[in-house]
């Protein structure tokens, strides 16, 4: 049984790293150059200041989304990825409320986006910066329709009564929309 939950683990994270580490930044990277290849538009902000706004949003991004892993696994006793209501890595045991998960229900979805946001920002893409704007926009009916159900089957009123106090996606110090 170990050796199937280690090859779950292996194979949940070989298709994050593929999806969110390898596909995603390829995809806004190929949408900066087509933009910048053929749209001639690009955002118009020094390459310094570029840098200065998306190096800051780029380390939150990691820190959040390899705090919130190792908690999931830590405190959790399961592994994050669930696609379209389906466990790819066992699903966690018990309900992580702390680290990351005290400032916001998604801190993998926050640190993937603030990641993506640092990218599009880096490469001076508009076009990116409204694919990133329509991909979480996207992010919230996705998180209610499978994360959420799932969750609340799972954990019921212990789940319900943290998202009531803790935002979806925007680690805000007060409750944000989206509950």
């Amino acid at each position: 049984m170990k050796a199937w939950m280690t090859i779950r683990y292996l194979t949940g994270y070989l298709a994050a790293v593929l999806m969110f580490i390898i596909l995603i930044p390829g995809a806004l990277y190929l949408i900066a150059g087509f933009e910048a290849g053929f749209l001639r538009a690009k955002i118009n902000i020094s390459l310094t200041v570029r840098i200065i706004i998306s190096v800051p949003v780029l380390v939150t991004g990691l820190v959040f989304a390899f705090w919130s892993n190792l908690d999931l696994l830590r405190i959790g006793k399961g592994g994050p990825t669930d696609a379209f209501g389906v466990a790819v890595t066992p699903r966690t045991k018990n309900l992580v409320v702390r680290g990351p998960y005290r400032y916001t229900r998604n801190p993998m979805v926050f640190g993937a986006l603030a990641c993506y946001f640092a990218e599009v920002i880096y490469l001076s893409s508009w076009l990116g910066i409204g694919v990133m704007i329509l991909f979480s926009i996207l992010d919230v009916p996705y998180i209610k329709t499978f994360e959420e159900r799932r969750l609340l089957k799972d954990f019921g009123e212990e789940y319900e009564n943290y998202r009531k106090r803790v935002s979806m996606i925007i680690p805000w110090p007060f409750k944000s929309f989206g509950k």
